[in-house]
């Protein structure tokens, strides 16, 4: 949900072999991740262009890639994929290694 400078970011993860054993995101930078849940909100947020980026954890302790959703606060308005409300970001795993 945007409302201003504030987003909230819905997320779930599939792994078929181990299940997943939670999450980890980021705020505008690949380096900075932390352990986090569904769904992560992030308040008062500067003017300018942003990322969110969320990376799954099955119960083997594997990670996958990052996903990222960017975003750009303009003013109060804001500026994405034209849709006021929470965004949803699904990530799979492909165990094969």
């Amino acid at each position: 949900t945007f409302e201003a400078a504030d987003a909230s970011f819905e997320f779930e993860g599939t792994d078929v072999e181990t299940g997943i054993g939670g999450y980890l995101c980021a705020l505008d930078s690949v380096t900075t991740f932390t352990d986090c849940s569904s769904p992560k909100m992030y308040n008062g947020l500067a003017e300018a262009p942003h990322t969110f980026y969320v990376k799954a954890v099955d119960k083997a302790g594997n990670i996958s890639e990052a996903k990222d959703y960017p975003w750009q606060i303009v003013g109060n308005v804001l500026e994405s994929d034209g849709y006021a409300s929470t965004k949803v970001v699904k990530i799979s795993f492909n165990d094969s290694s």
